[in-house]
């Protein structure tokens, strides 16, 4: 796995929420109604999404596990690079989600997890993940879809999974995670 600074990752993460928030609104305010009530995310923008988070691991030199489910958490996309680790066939899914069921990126959702706090011992339903690299996919506030990235550090696959939300939002209809 690639080595980075974590300071450094953490402001890459930041700087990246911070565009993808800029251009989901930008977005908001110039889109035209034809997205208005659009239930589910095409073939296409599934593989334009797992296209655009390949790139963002090829990037940082890590082969990931790319899953992506439906507003039901359930699987319609996954796609694999050769090298990926063996757990992450395991953890994207359950990353995927558990953004969806918990309508929490996992890394928050993480947070709510350790004990003595309001979510402690969750992690023992079923596919319910609290290792960052999960995030809902929010059109316009509606929970359409979850990413889930798994090969890279916690921050790798945070930092690929946002800028490939990011990335999509520019070139399709805005996207956002939270």
């Amino acid at each position: 796995m690639h080595n980075l600074q974590p300071n450094l990752i953490d402001h890459y993460i930041d700087n990246a929420i911070n565009d993808l928030h800029q251009t989901t609104n930008q977005h908001r305010s110039s889109q035209s109604d034809q997205h208005d009530l659009m239930p589910e995310l095409s073939l296409n923008e599934m593989m334009l999404l797992a296209s655009l988070a390949e790139q963002q691991a090829k990037m940082l030199g890590i082969d990931i596990v790319f899953a992506l489910v439906d507003r039901y958490g359930l699987q319609r996309f996954y796609f694999s690079m050769p090298k990926a680790l063996l757990v992450s066939h395991t953890l994207a899914p359950k990353k995927a989600y558990s953004a969806v069921a918990m309508k929490m990126p996992t890394h928050k959702l993480a947070e709510m997890m350790q004990p003595n706090t309001a979510l402690f011992g969750v992690e023992r339903i079923a596919d319910i993940c609290g290792v960052g690299g999960g995030f809902p996919c929010l059109h316009q506030n509606r929970i359409i879809a979850g990413i889930g990235i798994s090969g890279g550090t916690v921050e790798e696959d945070m930092l690929i999974a946002i800028n490939c939300l990011s990335q999509f939002s520019q070139q399709c209809f805005p996207l956002n995670s939270n």
